[in-house]
């Protein structure tokens, strides 16, 4: 169960092994107390990034896409493109690994890479559009099952040059 004000745009539910969630939480500015986290698992990678200048009405631009594979038989990600509708958006996307090494060779910056137990990283890359973003590849160093996410967020109105990273906190729980 996502905290109160979170917004979920994708959960893993075909993977079994790793399981992913990515969230939308549109912040006024005045945020103040601790967000807890309840995990089931024993390994856990939390990322979490704040951007400025995106539109807090409509934080998506379009409908998020994603893939996933529950089998070690392939080492390519391939997350589905996105039609935006507005230009000047910012691209987030991620995935996670099994037991891998995830390595990136599209355009976008990366925030967060990690390899404990399990692999993979978050990416943004600001696109011009609108029109498709492309397909986004992330390549795994094995076989390996996975799940890849993207999302698109929309440029605030006014202008301005559309979403930009502000900040970014990675956190990494390791259970009993």
């Amino acid at each position: 169960r996502l905290p109160t004000g979170w917004t979920e745009i994708y959960r893993e539910t075909v993977v079994n092994n790793p399981k992913g969630l990515l969230a939308i939480f549109k912040a006024a500015g005045g945020e103040t107390g601790n967000l807890a986290v309840t995990l089931t698992s024993s390994t856990a990678k939390g990322i979490m990034v704040s951007y400025t200048g995106v539109d807090t009405a409509t934080p998506q631009d379009a409908t998020a896409t994603n893939v996933s594979l529950d089998a070690a038989t392939d080492s390519t990600i391939d997350i589905p493109a996105i039609t935006t509708v507005t230009a000047d958006t910012m691209e987030i996307y991620g995935c996670a690994s099994n037991s891998s090494t995830v390595t990136h060779t599209a355009a976008g910056t990366e925030n967060v890479d990690y390899a404990a137990t399990k692999a993979g990283a978050l990416y943004d890359n600001p696109f011009v559009g609108p029109g498709s973003t492309g397909v986004v590849t992330i390549t795994q160093s094995a076989a390996r099952a996975y799940w890849g996410a993207m999302c698109v967020l929309r440029p605030a109105a006014g202008g301005g040059g559309g979403p930009t990273l502000f900040s970014r906190l990675s956190l990494l729980g390791v259970g009993r």
